[in-house]
């Protein structure tokens, strides 16, 4: 019997000795993975809208790669002088004669675009790096430009899609394609505007008859940053009333007691 229990221990300890040991070289890499993800995520998405996820959205973030050195390098430069200070390196030929891959060069080009004023994007229209289509004007609406007070600046994005139009590159909502299937339902721009709560912009594409989406703006706009009553109303008035969606979205205990007045507002208005 001793000789039983002898075996037993030694089994659950050699056993406890591959658990540990397996668990030993299973978090580091997942450190490591986490961190090279990490500065490739945050550059090329410092800040999102709170809308609808879109079904490429969705796989975008489900696949990852590891930055090139260089790429890392200019997205660090981005994050503490902001992507203006890339327009020297696009005019030089610094970043299309680097080693990055074509893709990283791809997309720090897309993402400087969208997050300079209109100023660089003349410089840049004398470089690799251009606006070709209507998806750079659906990339601009982002939180990337501000004013000197530390608020999205309005005005700076109006002048960008309003120069994109100038120029027939104003794209206002793009139909989803994933794995050659198109999707019968587009996103539209309307859903950044409302995220981002950007009033001006908001009426900057009603005032150029920027088509409106069939589904209901009003919980992208519940779902964004600063949600309030003053849209609310707006979106109202356009028709977009609160669904099963948005009662879901208020209903949540938290949110009641971060906006409550938008709680009781859409409860009275059911």
């Amino acid at each position: 019997m001793p000789h039983i229990l002898t075996l037993v221990a030694a089994v659950a300890a050699v056993l406890a000795l591959i658990v540990f040991s397996f668990q030993q070289e299973q978090v580091p890499r997942q450190l490591q993975q986490n961190t090279a993800v990490s500065t490739e995520q945050s550059a090329q998405q410092p800040e999102t809208a709170a809308s609808r996820p879109s079904p490429t959205t969705q796989t975008s973030h489900n696949k990852s790669s590891k930055l090139s050195a260089t790429a890392s390098a200019y997205y660090q430069q981005a994050y503490e002088h902001g992507y203006a200070s890339l327009v020297a390196a696009f005019e030089s030929g610094a970043i299309a004669n680097s080693d990055m891959s074509q893709k990283e060069k791809q997309k720090i080009c897309e993402l400087t675009l969208s997050r300079v004023h209109v100023a660089e994007l003349k410089r840049l229209e004398h470089t690799e790096c251009q606006v070709q289509n209507g998806k750079i004007s659906f990339m601009s609406v982002n939180s990337g430009l501000k004013t000197p007070d530390g608020k999205i600046d309005q005005a700076a994005i109006i002048e960008k899609l309003a120069y994109l139009r100038e120029h027939q590159q104003l794209q206002t909502d793009v139909t989803h394609t994933i794995a050659g299937l198109e999707y019968k339902e587009q996103d539209s721009l309307y859903s950044s505007v409302v995220g981002f709560d950007l009033d001006q912009v908001f009426d900057y594409l009603l005032s150029i008859d920027a088509p409106l989406p069939a589904y209901n703006l009003l919980n992208d706009h519940l779902r964004g940053h600063h949600p309030n009553l003053n849209m609310i109303k707006k979106l109202q008035q356009l028709g977009y009333s609160a669904d099963q969606m948005s009662l879901k979205i208020i209903n949540d205990v938290e949110y009641q007691q971060k906006r409550p007045e938008i709680y009781q507002y859409l409860n009275k208005s059911n």
